[in-house]
């Protein structure tokens, strides 16, 4: 997925870590046997723009529905539903125009913290990151 602003920055968020999800997902499913979630991990693997964020929260979501009862097509809908949503969500966010230089600033920060890592960061590592920026000199 190429993130292109209108102030000209792209982000790239998903190259190279189809393999992390690949294994993080399966693992996460082998827990559970369940022929209708190995069914749905399948679809969160194969989803194109599919970033490691993206299909770990949504591998929980869709875990904890199926143990709250809901049938494989709810799943599938609500799967669908998600990635629907997905693909205009980081546009909007990003061409914003009501966002200030400093909003905007700071987007950009907490964009890069939260998609560059090779894994997701901690909160306390995020918060840390957070106050290592706010603590550099000018």
């Amino acid at each position: 997925m190429s993130l292109i602003t209108v102030h000209g920055i792209e982000m790239v968020v998903n190259k190279n870590n189809t393999n992390d999800v690949h294994e993080y997902i399966h693992n996460l499913f082998l827990k559970d046997t369940h022929e209708p979630l190995r069914t749905i991990n399948k679809d969160i693997i194969s989803y194109p723009n599919s970033t490691f964020l993206w299909a770990s929260l949504v591998a929980s979501r869709m875990i904890k529905a199926f143990a709250a009862g809901k049938t494989v097509n709810k799943l599938q809908a609500m799967l669908d539903d998600i990635r629907d949503k997905l693909d205009n969500l980081f546009s909007r966010i990003f061409n914003d125009t009501n966002f200030t230089a400093e909003q905007w600033d700071d987007l950009q920060h907490i964009a890069r913290l939260v998609l560059r890592p090779m894994r997701p960061l901690s909160i306390e590592e995020l918060y840390a990151a957070l106050m290592l920026q706010d603590s550099a000199p000018d």
